[in-house]
């Protein structure tokens, strides 16, 4: 394979990676069976993977990533299988579970093919380029005063400002560090406008902490990044203060109060009810559990719009402390490691949007992010005459020239 295929190969499989990953359909959660658009995504990730391997197969065969993902990620399959098997809804949970597999599969042969923070370049640009396509179809609407909701793919508003918001950060990483350029910072103001026309809360509090872990292990920060992170806050400034912007993201038109959380505790409050002497309680119900019932309300069931409370349906209280202990080793291990990465701010970004949003439990965009950290944090340690250097461990990158870079340790 040539060299120049080998750079552009990522960026084409991971962009198919992430299609696959998001929603065609709004609302519509997999229950079993097989449909057109089940098949569709199922042979696109196929595809993908298989490529992936192609191009894993063709790279020097010392380059390995870390088990302790996979593992971590058998295990709490493991868990939800059986509580499926409780519950009786076995094979639904075997169509999630070998999905989940095949993307994490797909993540780790990528890895393998690009290792260290270079790696996730691609999946950044994947992104960026489905969520930025997906707002541009839904114009219409937000113009119309509606929130900015995804046409084609039929993407919700918290969707797309998850697919802009994690390619703002890094692109607003590497500007802090002197490296950016013109291109780099129009195309984070309008990751951060896409944000905005969201109005997705979550994101905005995502993005505001993940702030916080880009700025604090900076000790300098050039003239030319002080005036452009000046004329930034100058120009959203006005758009938040003398617009209904602000306004219609803190308390948008017909939703309750945000101490309330609305109708997301209702779900919620059903799931820790579960009795302790039941098999749900302890092993969940299998993944396909996506929604629960609620009684005295007009509506009958409810998203359960959280990963946590996702896990404590689908793989019960033994799933949910794998994943929380997951989290907390990836969170402290990126801290230690990785601090002058992005890394930090991403990782905070998805764990923080976790906890009100699904997908830390499904093949999702959430998902991706959270495994390729994972697999890039715990990366084993080059061994003695492999030829790898400290370029390539977590929290330093050696790039090459074909691959634009959106997240790099300082010089």
């Amino acid at each position: 394979m040539s060299p120049r295929v080998q750079a552009v190969l990522p960026y084409v499989i991971w962009l198919l990676v992430v299609i696959s990953t998001v929603a065609w359909r709004m609302g519509v959660y997999y229950e079993g069976g097989a449909d057109s658009v089940v098949l569709a995504k199922g042979v696109c990730l196929a595809v993908s993977c298989l490529m992936a391997l192609a191009l894993a197969s063709s790279v020097p065969s010392n380059r390995r990533i870390a088990g302790r993902p996979f593992l971590l990620l058998v295990l709490f399959i493991s868990i939800s299988l059986i509580g499926s098997v409780a519950v009786g809804d076995v094979p639904s949970s075997l169509v999630l579970a070998a999905r989940l597999i095949l993307v994490a599969a797909t993540v780790g042969f990528l890895l393998m093919a690009s290792p260290g923070l270079s790696g996730l370049t691609p999946l950044l640009v994947a992104m960026a380029i489905v969520g930025l396509g997906s707002a541009m179809t839904g114009l219409p609407g937000f113009l119309n005063g509606q929130r900015l909701t995804g046409v084609l793919p039929p993407l919700r508003p918290n969707a797309i400002a998850m697919l802009c918001g994690v390619p703002a950060i890094a692109a607003a990483h590497t500007i802090l560090r002197g490296r950016g350029t013109l291109a780099l910072a129009l195309s984070l103001f309008t990751l951060i406008g896409v944000v905005l026309a969201t109005e997705s809360r979550t994101a905005l509090m995502g993005l505001g902490l993940g702030a916080v872990f880009l700025l604090a292990p900076l000790r300098r920060v050039s003239r030319s990044v002080a005036v452009g992170l000046l004329a930034l806050v100058l120009a959203i400034l006005p758009a938040l203060l003398y617009t209904p912007a602000l306004m219609n993201m803190v308390m948008r038109p017909g939703s309750a109060p945000l101490l309330t959380l609305n109708s997301r505790t209702l779900a919620w409050e059903t799931v820790l009810k579960t009795p302790v002497q039941t098999w749900e309680r302890w092993v969940g119900g299998g993944l396909p559990i996506k929604t629960v019932s609620v009684e005295g309300q007009y509506w009958e069931t409810q998203v359960l719009d959280s990963s946590w409370m996702s896990s404590l349906a689908q793989a019960g209280v033994l799933g949910t402390v794998v994943l929380a202990t997951w989290a907390v080793l990836l969170l402290l291990r990126t801290l230690r490691t990785a601090s002058n990465t992005a890394l930090p701010a991403i990782l905070i970004f998805v764990l923080l949007r976790s906890f009100l949003e699904n997908g830390l439990t499904e093949a999702s965009t959430t998902f991706l992010l959270f495994f390729a950290i994972s697999l890039m944090v715990w990366e084993p340690q080059a061994r003695p005459g492999t030829g790898r250097d400290a370029a390539s461990a977590p929290g330093l990158t050696r790039s090459s020239p074909a691959v634009p870079q959106l997240v790099k340790a300082p010089r």
